[in-house]
């Protein structure tokens, strides 16, 4: 667990200095745990997921860094924070496909922060190859943005409103 204190320290330097533009709070749920974090994040600029937060739920293995953590996407229904549609997340369960995520697609090098970032630009540039809402995935392979994005505004405007 000295590594992950480590990267807690860091987390909490670069939140004090504004170092991160996507990143509202990352941070354990408890002090006195360090296996289990939250984390909010804004919806990338020039994108449906604009203003929105959406928090992700970390759960720290003890065999970390050798193994990824856990992440996904969770609501929270009183701060207005939604699962987000997108052709990588699972909105029932907040699974996310994301190659890092994976013991095959893991690299200890990697840290917290930087798997945060890596969600974060997931929401920007989808990947429809490796679907977990096959129905997104799909428009996406027809080309058509238009169409996606306004089912993202759709769900979080319409059907997702606190």
């Amino acid at each position: 667990m000295a590594r992950i204190s480590k990267e807690l320290l860091k987390i909490r330097k670069a939140l004090e200095h504004g170092d991160s533009e996507f990143l509202v709070d990352l941070a354990p749920v408890d002090d006195s745990d360090l296996s289990r974090w939250f984390a909010v994040i804004k919806g990338p600029a020039e994108t449906p997921y604009y203003p929105y937060e959406f928090k992700l739920a970390i759960e720290v293995p003890a065999s970390y860094p050798m193994v990824p953590p856990t992440i996904k996407f969770v609501s929270d229904a009183k701060a207005g924070i939604r699962v987000p549609p997108h052709c990588n997340v699972d909105r029932r369960t907040g699974e996310i496909c994301l190659d890092i995520l994976k013991p095959e697609g893991w690299s200890p090098i990697w840290d917290i922060l930087h798997v945060v970032q890596a969600i974060h630009i997931l929401l920007q540039e989808p990947v429809p190859d490796s679907p977990l809402d096959v129905d997104m995935a799909n428009i996406l392979k027809n080309n058509d943005m238009s169409a996606y994005n306004g089912i993202i505004r759709y769900f979080l405007t319409e059907i997702d409103s606190p």
